[in-house]
């Protein structure tokens, strides 16, 4: 089975998210993230959604949503 990785912006805050997930883009999944969960259901129109890969395989997508964020540098967790 293949998954993706996503990136969630929201525009309010000039802040990301990103994460992975095992199925497909458009399966309705939004987050696993209690926080983020709550916030798009508080602010909707404040968020949007890219999808960064799709079909990554199950044994890579961990490994590649960790290589993507360990590119974010240190003084921008919690900034941005």
């Amino acid at each position: 089975m293949n998954g993706f990785i996503y990136l969630w912006r929201d525009k309010a805050r000039n802040m990301y998210y990103i994460g992975s997930h095992l199925g497909d883009p458009e399966d309705g999944y939004t987050t696993s993230s209690r926080w983020l969960g709550y916030e798009l259901a508080y602010r909707p129109g404040d968020f949007r959604r890219r999808v960064l890969q799709r079909d990554v395989p199950q044994q890579q997508l961990r490994k590649f949503e960790h290589a993507l964020i360990k590119r974010i540098k240190d003084h921008e967790y919690g900034s941005r």
